[in-house]
């Protein structure tokens, strides 16, 4: 049920990023990041306690990596379709194994890599097509 909710929440902020591409959509990114603080501390009554180092670790990581991230999909917004946002939003999940793997050793399991295979392939193949339909058409001589 997470993960479907947040593939639909996901779903939904794609959307509207895009239809206020006009607009400043910090706000919205600033409201779900206190969602998730509030929903933190009424669901953490010791269930999901953490060392102070970890909680440490997690708000450096949601003040700097993710908020640099999350204002870079926020800037690129503005010139791509919802579509590809959500493809090129994919890399994060691609490259997360392979930080951890690169960083602290975790080797990725062999689903895990499989799946990062496929999302990376669709992105290649999106990435080509957009290309060669970007690209533009020579003209030809009109004979005069």
């Amino acid at each position: 049920l997470a993960a479907l909710g947040n593939a639909a929440t996901f779903a939904i902020f794609i959307t509207y990023l895009r239809r206020g591409r006009g607009g400043d959509m910090r706000p919205t990114v600033i409201l779900g990041a206190l969602t998730g603080v509030v929903l933190a501390a009424l669901i953490g009554d010791g269930v999901l306690s953490a060392p102070l180092h970890d909680i440490l670790l997690c708000l450096a990581w949601g003040a700097f990596a993710q908020t640099t991230g999350m204002t870079l999909m926020l800037i690129g917004s503005r010139g791509l379709p919802a579509a590809e946002i959500s493809l090129v939003a994919m890399v994060e999940f691609v490259l997360a194994p392979t930080w951890a793997w690169t960083v602290t050793g975790e080797l990725p399991t062999p689903l895990s890599a499989t799946g990062g295979g496929i999302i990376f392939a669709a992105m290649l193949g999106w990435s080509f097509r957009r290309a060669r339909l970007d690209r533009p058409v020579p003209l030809r001589p009109t004979g005069s």
